[in-house]
């Protein structure tokens, strides 16, 4: 092995050196305050470092090197392959792909996981502070959101236990903890009712008129089968009518 003192100069010329097929050492460091730039190679297979620039491969040019590095600390390259873990205060990217990609490492965090796991296939999970699932979107329960509308796959939807604060805004619709306030209530078919004979509104409390298409009964009693007391304005004829239990007769006013 061959040893060389290099002497206090402006310019550093290593090309002979280097034809002398010699390993080149030195017992501290080798400080060079005026070089511009080294290379490594040649042409689109060359290693090269430019003071001003900064170190780059695989192209003669700074700019168009598929990995390059400025003197700023700037990363640029065509791909990242990372066998352990990438920190990051910011990501600024295109795409990011990985098996699994979280928020933090630990603690409360949002990760994106594969579909590898059998009880959280292709999912969006959400960890609380001790590292617990405390929500999930799973790719089998699949919904899109599309230009701010909710859709959701036949035979689904969104079904809360509760909702705490605030109301949930649907245009003229707001739907809160004990109540549903609308500008109207339409129903999908001209069969359907509002409230049945099991299920039924104790008030309905009006401000302006009521207008009905047929009958208005008042039933006292519970059950389908009129009683004894059922009153019952008919439509068409202006006739109030009460049903004694058998059959409904007419009311004569005095």
């Amino acid at each position: 092995m061959t040893e060389y003192k290099f002497p206090i100069v402006e310019d550093i010329n290593l090309e002979e050196l280097a034809g002398r097929k010699a390993d080149i050492r030195t017992r501290g460091s080798l400080s060079i305050p005026k070089m511009k730039g080294w290379r490594i190679g040649a042409g689109n297979k060359s290693v090269r470092a430019d003071a001003e620039q900064g170190l780059w491969l695989g192209h003669e040019q700074f700019v168009n090197a598929p990995f390059r590095v400025n003197v700023n600390g700037t990363l640029s390259c065509t791909g990242v392959i990372i066998r352990g873990t990438l920190n990051a205060d910011d990501l600024v990217l295109g795409t990011l792909t990985g098996r699994r990609i979280r928020t933090s490492g630990t603690g409360s965090r949002v990760e994106l996981i594969e579909g590898s796991s059998p009880s959280l296939p292709n999912s969006l999970v959400f960890y609380n502070l001790h590292g617990g699932v405390v929500g999930d979107i799973r790719g089998g329960d699949t919904w899109t959101i599309l230009s701010g509308t909710y859709i959701f796959p036949s035979g689904t939807g969104v079904n809360p236990a509760c909702v705490w604060e605030g109301p949930l805004g649907f245009r003229s619709l707001e739907v809160w903890k004990s109540s549903l306030r609308t500008r109207d209530i339409t129903p999908l078919d001209t069969v359907n009712d509002l409230g049945s004979s099991v299920s039924r509104w104790r008030d309905i409390h009006l401000s302006q008129d009521c207008f009905v298409g047929r009958n208005i009964r008042i039933t006292p009693q519970t059950g389908g089968t009129p009683a004894a007391g059922t009153l019952m304005f008919q439509s068409g004829t202006n006739r109030l009518l009460c049903h004694d239990g058998t059959a409904w007769r007419t009311i004569s006013w005095v």
